[in-house]
């Protein structure tokens, strides 16, 4: 069993706690000091730390893990990224879906059974808490005679996991503020690496500039190791990652094991997860890891560099200076390129799609899905009452630097919240009277007022592509004419066949896509190069124009939708339960670009653990 207490708490960069950082580097790695890139600026720490604790754990133990939320004035949960809580869907750490949040001064303890083996990660499903600072890798090893590739590396080291993820100037809440209601911007300013980069400028005594240390991972020489990457970014960079003068070769994603393939550089999109092994076979010395961070990254030139050091030299010791956002681009093959799928096959660039499992494909995922369904992403203008007022500043209204666009799927925003009860009805849990009066969807299934839920079927006599969906009520709405807020909820029949298609209408954002509950199988994605939607791609299935891989695909739970183009996955619904599938940036996701996939029917889930915490309003 692994136990751990952990402590959310607010802090700030560059506290007291890091005295003359980086004057005096040691002092950058003081207790409780987070030096991140030097810039100054509050964060969300884990036991004042970022990242948060790394949680390591065999396959089969249990994880008891007691949140104390000490955050001033914010809820929070914690999602376990990668696991996929069979029987205990209660610990997926969603709010509203399947718990309440933890309100500040309270603990919640989640305790699950790590079935899923691999690279995965803990972060908050709250807000824009991640992108400040809650988050930390869990990783879950796996019997080496079970371990598909164990010949193929030497060492698998704590020390050589590493989270990545885009950083910015002020707080996850003031730049979503600044940008959906202001004329700010939604892109990075920086990256880290393992909560350490190079940004703000220092000027010593003797003139030179300094900056706060880089991270950095030690190997010796001659032996092969395990490195684990982790993006827990937030906004849409993906980074490019490479290591001067070694070739990567991979072999697990999202946890899930692959055929090794060697290549010069790989792509990685948040939350997703990436196993290289590093061949320590060069002259001695010191290299850079390249972190180049891509789309909304590349408009800030940000990158990040981290320093893989062969034992023996100095850790105050930097590689030659030739870093530079177009610094050390590597010729080569490319895993996971940006807008790249199954339509190259150049040799330089490899399609996530064309990775293959270890695991067999069963013929039964082979044939016709019993549920397919169409997910369209879209980035909109509406006037969205949240930033928008018509006749006031409606979105056709302000200056092109005011607007903002609302992020949807199949014209729907989803609403977060916790679900009145059926009027007249008993409050009950499993058909157990309870004295609260609301509840998250799946401790609340069987009081669900469906008045309050939506999806294409309640939503197909309504003009959702022009108007902003989403009501208060939609049995008696007309969502053409008044803003219709509702949680968004397609059924699946348990144990059937899933085929999910993913279209992304816009030419430039790409939608990293995270399913709770599930691995899936990635059989299908294209770049298109044009407008696409719903419709298109539907007559393009229609006449089998719609590339599909059955050749063993990769396993993954987060996966890339390339913009104007399409992704297919497939899974098997075996695990019952209300399970969130939403875009991974945080900017889009806050807003309602997600859905909720009720896996069977009521009576097929797991019943509420004794003494699980209720939501509660106060009404007078």
């Amino acid at each position: 069993m692994f136990l751990r207490m952990i402590i959310l708490a607010t802090e700030h960069v560059m506290s007291k706690a890091c005295y003359d950082c980086p004057f005096e580097t040691d002092d950058c790695s003081r207790e409780d000091c987070i030096a991140a890139d030097g810039s100054q600026r509050p964060l969300i720490t884990v036991n004042r730390q970022m990242p948060g604790p790394s949680i390591e754990v065999c396959q089969g133990d249990t994880i008891v893990v007691n949140v104390h939320n000490n955050i001033l004035s914010e809820a929070s949960t914690i999602h376990w990224h990668g696991q996929h809580q069979i029987e205990l869907p209660y610990m997926d750490g969603v709010p509203y879906i399947t718990q309440c949040p933890i309100q500040p001064g309270t603990t919640f303890t989640y305790r699950f059974l790590a079935r899923q083996v691999g690279t995965q990660f803990w972060h908050s499903h709250s807000g824009i808490q991640r992108g400040d600072g809650m988050f930390g890798p869990l990783i879950v090893r796996e019997p080496a005679e079970l371990n598909p590739h164990i010949d193929l590396y030497d060492y698998d080291l704590s020390e050589h996991v590493i989270v990545a993820h885009d950083w910015i100037e002020m707080s996850g809440i003031d730049k979503f503020l600044y940008f959906y209601h202001s004329a700010g911007d939604n892109k990075p300013t920086n990256i880290l690496v393992n909560g350490k980069g190079r940004y703000e400028e220092f000027t010593s005594d003797d003139g030179t500039t300094i900056y706060t240390p880089l991270a950095r991972f030690v190997v010796d020489e001659g032996y092969r190791y395990r490195f684990r990457f982790i993006n827990n970014g937030i906004l849409d960079c993906p980074l490019e990652i490479s290591v001067d003068s070694h070739t990567l070769t991979m072999i697990s994603s999202d946890g899930n094991d692959l055929v090794a393939v060697e290549a010069e550089s790989f792509v990685m999109y948040a939350g997703e997860r990436y196993d290289v092994i590093i061949n320590a076979n060069q002259e001695p010395g010191l290299y850079w890891i390249r972190f180049r961070g891509l789309i909304d990254c590349a408009d800030h030139s940000c990158h990040q560099e981290a320093v893989l050091q062969y034992a023996g030299f100095s850790d105050d010791d930097y590689p030659v200076e030739n870093i530079g956002y177009d610094e050390g681009i590597k010729e080569g093959l490319q895993i996971n390129s940006v807008n790249v799928g199954m339509e190259v096959e150049n040799g330089t660039s490899l399609s996530v799609a064309y990775l293959k499992s270890v695991f067999t494909m069963d013929d039964n995922m082979k044939g016709t899905p019993d549920f397919q369904y169409v997910v369209e992403f879209s980035v909109t203008a509406l006037n969205n009452p949240l930033f928008h007022k018509e006749n006031a500043y409606g979105v056709s209204e302000v200056d092109a630097a005011y607007r903002s666009f609302t992020p949807q799927l199949n014209h729907i925003s989803m609403n977060f919240k916790s679900f009145p009860l059926l009027p007249g009805s008993t409050p009950q849990l499993n058909h157990i009277s309870m004295n609260f009066k609301s509840f998250p969807l799946l401790p609340g299934r069987y009081n669900l007022n469906e008045d309050s839920l939506c999806n294409d079927t309640s939503l197909a006599d309504s003009n959702c592509t022009s108007e902003m969906c989403s009501c208060t009520s939609l049995a008696d709405s007309n969502c053409t004419s008044e803003m219709c807020s509702c949680t968004h909820i397609e059924q699946i029949p348990l144990n059937s066949l899933v085929e999910l298609i993913f279209v992304d209408t816009g030419t430039v954002t790409n939608h990293p896509i995270h399913l709770h509950g599930y691995a899936f199988r990635v059989v299908g994605m294209e770049y298109l190069g044009r407008t696409v939607n719903k419709e298109t791609i539907l007559e393009l299935d229609a006449s089998s124009n719609l590339r599909r891989n059955f050749d063993d695909p990769p396993l993954k739970d987060t996966v890339n939708v390339p913009a104007s183009g399409y992704t297919i996955v497939r899974f098997i619904a075996n695990n019952p339960g209300f399970w969130f599938m939403h875009c991974h940036l945080e900017f889009h996701a806050a807003i309602g670009m997600g859905l909720v996939f009720k896996v069977g029917e009521n009576d097929d889930m797991v019943t509420v653990p004794d003494g699980f915490p209720e939501c509660g309003d106060a009404a007078f």
